[in-house]
């Protein structure tokens, strides 16, 4: 969807949320935060980035790349900044892969680690909605279950049509352009324990998700079960991902107010929830803008005309590999799965 459509639809909802506030009731709402329960969701967030930044770099070693952990924390910091700033919800995303891939030119390859550690994530997000709402099935209204059914539904389909992978490339129009994707799969799918590590982590940082929202419900004084929060907060952040807005705002606090109404939670308080929750992120997102600004990292401008020798797996045509290398050798990774230390294995 077009940006100024999207800042049309984020100013919609808001405008839609905010007629219904009564501001004097936000006021209370925000007055009676204990503190310290966000300063210690701060510091969950702050882990689930570091939980988050082992993952990309487990899922990047099989596709060649072996950058040190700290290098991956950074980029992650960055890319938060930039899913921050940007009118997009992937901004960031393309700015880390693109730093990934910057030294040996294969952004491409690097932007498939940023896809595999999202699509990880977002496994793990619906199988946990669809596992905690078995928990909580007294204070789920039936439109909730509906979702969650559909949800797992869609989960269940995904894997079952995991073994007709090899057809998508012969899919007209787009079937080359997915070539690339499917190797990179498959590849991934021929190595079972960096995928169990990757979705352990996963839940670790779905987990986390829902602990950072618990402890701001809880010093807000909510009444709101950490089960129950288990599945609004990944419904929530499904319901971020429709791109009619800008990085989810107005749907964020709009998927709040709905979810939280049946456990008797007011609108004013739903509201003040989302936005100290999205405060969380802001505060995290500006270590990622002192990383960029004053870290060893180059400026795009630096990078313009600089050829990317991956760009075949956007839909490219080169045919070239890293540092001049034949093509073969550029694709080197995903015909030789590595182990989880890096080295290549048979």
């Amino acid at each position: 969807m077009k940006t100024y459509l999207r800042v049309f639809g984020s100013l919609a909802l808001v405008a839609v949320v905010a007629s219904r506030l009564n501001w004097d009731s936000l006021r209370e709402a925000f007055a009676a935060l204990e503190v310290r329960y966000w300063w210690a969701a701060l510091g969950v967030y702050f882990l689930l980035q570091l939980v988050s930044s082992l993952r990309w770099q487990l899922l990047a070693r099989p596709l060649g790349f072996d950058l040190t952990y700290p290098r991956y924390v950074a980029l992650y910091f960055i890319g938060m900044f930039f899913n921050l700033v940007l009118p997009t919800a992937v901004g960031g995303d393309v700015v880390r892969a693109w730093y990934l891939g910057a030294p040996t030119k294969r952004r491409g390859a690097a932007f498939f680690t940023v896809i595999a550690e999202r699509g990880s994530g977002l496994v793990v997000l619906m199988l946990l909605a669809c596992v905690a709402a078995c928990f909580v099935p007294g204070e789920l209204p039936r439109w909730m279950q509906g979702i969650l059914l559909g949800i797992a539904v869609a989960l269940a389909i995904g894997v079952c049509a995991l073994p007709l992978l090899h057809l998508l490339p012969l899919l007209p129009l787009v079937g080359k352009k997915l070539t690339r994707l499917v190797e990179v799969v498959r590849l991934y799918l021929r190595m079972p324990g960096l995928l169990a590590v990757s979705a352990a982590l996963s839940l670790l940082v779905q987990l986390a998700s829902v602990t950072q929202t618990w402890l701001i419900s809880q010093g807000l004084g909510l009444n709101v079960s950490f089960n129950y929060l288990a599945v609004v907060v990944p419904l929530v952040s499904l319901l971020t991902m429709i791109p009619i807005s800008v990085n989810g705002m107005g749907l964020r606090e709009a998927g709040m107010v709905v979810l939280l109404a049946p456990v008797g939670v007011a609108l004013d308080w739903a509201v003040t929830l989302s936005l100290l929750g999205f405060a969380v992120n802001v505060a995290a997102s500006l270590l990622g803008a002192v990383v960029y600004l004053v870290g060893p990292f180059p400026r795009f401008s630096q990078g313009k005309g600089v050829p990317d020798d991956d760009a075949i797996a956007v839909g490219g045509d080169s045919d070239q590999g890293r540092e001049g290398q034949p093509a073969t050798a550029s694709s080197a990774a995903l015909s030789s799965p590595r182990s989880a230390d890096g080295s290549a294995t048979a």
